[in-house]
């Protein structure tokens, strides 16, 4: 089983495309920021593998990267396991490769931008078996699926007019990917409101916001929102800050 070594964040530049990731206790919480821990649930035991079986609300990522090919998945294992292994796959769910986890679980290559991957978990148990004189894995059931996308937009311009400006910058075609809600506000991490709904590829233009025109020499905060064809809610969304 392969190992992986963890990763830096990304860094910020003046007006900088990063990453902004979610670590809650539903699939819907990923336009939230890190906060704290996670809700630890030990989930159910099975009389077939007697190991607590993952839910979704016990991992999620917890930093990524758009200048590494990396992310990192924190965990919360269940009282009754020894680890947690964590497997992630392209968007058809098929593996790409796993990292056994007690709390954080590490991917530092292949996880490129603008690209769907999925991830999941199970718990399991390892016990020495004295008779074969080999450790013995017992595997609880696999979670179902979370989904991510490491988000990096193009073409990012602000340009001034008199006393305002104008916003524009254009989503990346990525397959999996249906729509982009585009969300906004005046503030780093509140009051965003929707701005725009866009196709990817296509380029987003914003000379107001709450009816009034953009400022120049005044922040304005984006949130690119990935809608994936699989119905599931990325766990990453892009921001743009205009100044």
């Amino acid at each position: 089983m392969k190992k992986f070594k963890k990763s830096v964040s990304v860094c910020a530049a003046a007006f900088a495309f990063c990453l902004v990731f979610a670590l809650g206790v539903k699939v819907d919480a990923a336009q939230k920021e890190l906060e704290g821990g996670i809700l630890i649930d030990e989930g159910n035991l099975t009389a077939e593998t007697m190991v607590g079986d993952m839910t979704t609300a016990q991992f999620a990522i917890s930093s990524a990267s758009l200048s590494t090919d990396s992310i990192t998945v924190q965990v919360a294992r269940p009282a009754d396991a020894d680890y947690v292994e964590v497997e992630l796959c392209d968007r058809n769910g098929n593996h790409i490769a796993s990292d056994e986890a007690s709390i954080y679980a590490f991917f530092d290559e292949g996880v490129k931008n603008n690209t769907v991957y999925m991830y999941r978990a199970r718990a399991f148990t390892r016990d020495y078996d004295y008779t074969t004189r080999q450790y013995v894995n017992t595997y609880g059931n696999w979670s179902g699926f979370r989904t991510f996308v490491k988000i990096k937009c193009k073409g990012m311009k602000s340009t001034g007019y008199g006393s305002s400006k104008r916003v524009t910058f254009k989503t990346p075609k990525i397959k999996g990917v249906k729509k982009f809600n585009v969300t906004m506000s005046t503030k780093r991490d509140k009051g965003f409101k929707k701005v725009a709904t866009v196709k990817p590829g296509k380029r987003v233009t914003v000379t107001k916001f709450n009816k009034k025109n953009l400022k120049r020499f005044k922040s304005y905060y984006f949130r690119v929102i990935p809608k994936m064809s699989n119905n599931l809610t990325s766990d990453l969304y892009g921001t743009i800050t205009a100044y």
